[in-house]
């Protein structure tokens, strides 16, 4: 029949496959693909244009994004296809790199010196294949912004808001 180092074998070979299952499980579906991402990044920066309570009290017209990987600590504009659909005729959409801020004058649209609002998408956290939470910030001044987690689902082969969560406020 088996030898007992065949047996063996079998034993460790199982053993650790059935150690692995609950890790793979865990890591089944809880990844897109890149579109994926950009699409449900957008969905929070139209989330964040729409529901941005102090840009209008403060003069603000143009909103410039800017994606943050929190990992690589690196910052980096949209795609130029997203700056231009998020440009709906409600919002002035720039990218981050039109826009200089510092923490005591507050965000400019350089060349004009105009107010603007930096609304920053950050980390990515998948939940499931069509569930993800994504943390952003909008920025005005040195007292003026906030932190959030939004949480989102994907619906219709769309992503939606479907929450969003306070961290801080300045």
């Amino acid at each position: 029949m088996f030898s007992t180092l065949t047996l063996r074998s079998y034993f460790v070979i199982t053993l650790g496959l059935l150690l692995a299952l609950p890790l793979l499980l865990l890591i089944a579906g809880k990844a897109g693909t890149p579109e994926d991402v950009l699409a449900a990044r957008e969905a929070v920066v139209r989330y964040q244009l729409t529901s941005s309570e102090f840009a209008p009290a403060d003069g603000v017209d143009t909103f410039c994004v800017e994606f943050i990987d929190t990992v690589a600590e690196t910052r980096s504009d949209p795609p130029q296809e997203l700056i231009q659909r998020l440009n709906d005729g409600r919002h002035k959409v720039r990218k981050g790199s039109d826009c200089d801020y510092n923490r005591g004058y507050g965000v400019v649209v350089k060349g004009s010196n105009s107010p603007g609002l930096v609304l920053w998408v950050e980390g990515v956290t998948w939940k499931t294949d069509t569930s993800m939470a994504i943390t952003g910030r909008y920025f005005r001044g040195a007292e003026n912004g906030s932190g959030h987690v939004y949480q989102l689902e994907k619906r219709g082969g769309k992503w939606l808001v479907i929450e969003e969560r306070l961290i801080w406020v300045s």
